[in-house]
């Protein structure tokens, strides 16, 4: 089997096991609002970034006929609880050995993530082995176009490396 050109890797629900914690902290900062996050759109949220996560449940806000003063507002209750979990987000199962064995083989990686760079930092402090992948796009890089589900972290990511994205 012929070794990969490289490997891009997202963090939340890929390498650390952030989904649940990431919804919780959601659900927990719009009922704060009034507003019931089912698990429909609780799913819907997955994988974006921040600030668009806190557009849509803005909105669902609004749709549920309560009131919240806007993003900053809404961040400020959902911030310290997502904190509090996603400093003790565990990794997923083989994450660990995936990486490992990649560095040890020598194929180029990179982090390809929706998550700001502090909130990386927060969520791999527990996880030194992250630190294997040195090359990396958040979701608050300035290179960075469109949040997912756009492509474009991806791009970005093979581009750093060198790679097609093929």
């Amino acid at each position: 089997m012929a070794r990969p050109a490289a490997c891009l890797f997202d963090l939340d629900g890929l390498l650390l096991d952030t989904e649940p914690l990431h919804a919780r902290a959601w659900r927990d900062a719009a009922l704060s609002f009034g507003s019931h996050l089912d698990p429909a759109r609780l799913v819907a949220l997955r994988g974006r970034r921040r600030h668009d996560c806190a557009d849509q449940v803005l909105a669902w806000i609004e749709a549920d006929g309560h009131r919240c003063e806007g993003r900053d507002a809404l961040l400020a209750v959902r911030q310290p609880i997502a904190e509090r979990l996603l400093a003790q987000a565990p990794a997923m199962a083989g994450a660990e050995r995936l990486v490992r064995s990649c560095h040890r083989l020598g194929v180029p990686m990179a982090l390809a993530t929706s998550s700001s760079r502090s909130a990386v930092e927060l969520k791999a402090a527990p996880h030194p082995w992250l630190e294997l992948i040195t090359t990396r796009v958040h979701g608050d890089d300035a290179e960075l176009g469109a949040g997912k589900p756009a492509p474009d972290v991806f791009l970005l990511a093979a581009a750093r490396l060198g790679v097609e994205p093929a």
